[in-house]
């Protein structure tokens, strides 16, 4: 077996992508710009890196820290669960998932309670559920199914109708409080909660409906965590709004605006 391996190393060090010097910099960057005229993959991986470069300097400008997975919580002292945890349209990604969940492990004590706002699938709602402690209780909200959608953006209303939203995953769990309803209407004072993920409409007045709701309500100490977050969008704009009073941050790799607030 070793004289095989050793047999595939027998031309010496080939075909190697090493740039070396002054020259080979200058090679490279020749290779990079006659890949975007003639490659239209890379020159679309290309246009993407510039979008968020650009996203990454405008965050900056708008007073926004991105701070690294890593230093959200402590994670050598958590013990988070998954279970079921798909990846679609609708659905937050692996990593933002497990963002939330983190969040509720270390911030979230036993006999605590955590809001989502935008049920769907129940794809968080189940994964939540099953990293409460003792005493803790989801309250999850989610459009009724007969209500007909009148939202601002196509992408909402392609949520609000699509079959899957009424296959919820948490339904089994007796640890959530499934509510249907408009969220921009409930009285959230009847809502006892030290930790919120806002997920609903993704228009501005939906947005900042939800959270000024959520900001007049939630317990200290507690956090909210908000999905779709862009810098250029509607939900950019709400929580820009928010930077003079409120520290709030973007979780590097991810989509959403963090904000923990003290006691």
């Amino acid at each position: 077996m070793k004289s095989e391996i050793v047999t595939l190393f027998k031309n010496g060090q080939v075909n190697s992508n090493v740039v070396r010097g002054k020259r080979g910099i200058l090679i490279r960057k020749f290779k990079i710009i006659f890949r975007i005229i003639t490659n239209k993959i890379f020159r679309a991986r290309a246009k993407q890196a510039l979008n968020n470069a650009f996203r990454s300097d405008l965050a900056v400008r708008m007073g926004v820290e991105t701070i690294p997975v890593g230093q959200m919580v402590d994670w050598g002292n958590l013990d988070v669960k998954l279970t079921n945890a798909t990846q679609s349209a609708g659905q937050t990604s692996h990593l933002e998932l497990l963002c939330i969940l983190a969040n509720v492990k270390q911030h979230i004590l036993p006999g605590q309670n955590f809001l989502e706002i935008g049920t769907y699938d129940g794809n968080t709602a189940l994964n939540v559920a099953i990293n409460l402690g003792e005493g803790s209780r989801l309250f999850t909200i989610d459009l009724p199914y007969e209500e007909l959608s009148a939202a601002k953006f196509a992408y909402d209303d392609d949520l609000v109708n699509n079959p899957q939203r009424r296959k919820k995953k948490h339904l089994d769990k007796d640890n959530v409080t499934q509510i249907y309803a408009d969220s921009t209407k409930l009285d959230f004072s009847k809502f006892d909660f030290h930790g919120a993920f806002i997920d609903g409409g993704h228009d501005y007045e939906t947005v900042k409906a939800d959270t000024i709701n959520v900001l007049s309500n939630i317990q200290r100490p507690g956090f909210v965590l908000w999905h779709d977050y862009e810098v250029e969008c509607e939900i950019g704009d709400v929580l820009h709004a928010l930077i003079p009073e409120y520290k709030v941050k973007h979780i590097e790799g991810t989509r959403m605006g963090f904000l923990y607030l003290d006691a």
